[in-house]
């Protein structure tokens, strides 16, 4: 069959992608631990597995969700990725201070593919600075994307510790009106053995 079904652990970017794209199948499931009636011929991913911490049980999810031979292509956050953000925010906060990503290497995430009967046919890890324009540019990328880091703090002390971690990057990553991200990402196409 031609189903399409996308998923996410969260209701409001499911509500988003209903809303967005009313003709296809979305589901609230969580991508370390989902399971479907028919297997699909392919399952994909974007810049959504760097959030998830149980990879094993998204390599097991996936490998139970393909046909044989079916195929898995994925991007994320790759070893390296936001480098020099992750070391300021350590630098404001302290350097016990969790943060909500998990950056694998080549290494670590094909041993966890190849175990759950996935065989990794391409990997790259490669560089992808990303600019983001603005003076502001760096607090809002850290408001979206580091919240859960500070999201037991009142706003304005939020926004104090952004404003930190930004002057702590300015040098680094601040040029011409522009902030420059230190992005890295993991590309990975494999097949159900």
């Amino acid at each position: 069959s031609d189903l399409v079904t996308g998923i996410d652990k969260s209701p409001e970017m499911i509500a988003q992608a209903k809303a967005s794209y009313p003709g296809l199948d979305f589901q609230i499931v969580d991508a370390a631990n989902f399971s479907f009636a028919e297997p699909f011929d392919a399952v994909f991913s974007n810049a959504a597995l760097h959030w998830v911490r149980d990879l094993d049980g998204v390599a097991r999810s996936v490998s139970s969700a393909l046909k044989q031979g079916g195929r898995f292509v994925a991007e994320f956050g790759g070893h390296g990725n936001v480098h020099s953000i992750m070391g300021a925010i350590r630098t404001v906060l302290g350097a016990d201070v969790k943060l909500p990503w998990y950056y694998p290497t080549i290494g670590e995430f094909t041993s966890i593919l190849d175990r759950n009967g996935l065989e990794t046919r391409q990997a790259f890890l490669f560089d992808r600075p990303t600019p983001v324009e603005g003076p502001d540019g760096m607090v809002h990328w850290l408001e979206v994307f580091a919240s859960a880091v500070v999201a037991d703090l009142e706003p304005a002390r939020q926004q104090e510790i952004w404003q930190a971690v930004a002057e702590v990057l300015r040098p680094m990553c601040y040029h011409d009106q522009v902030w420059t991200l230190d992005y890295r990402r993991l590309r990975v196409v494999a097949a159900k053995t």
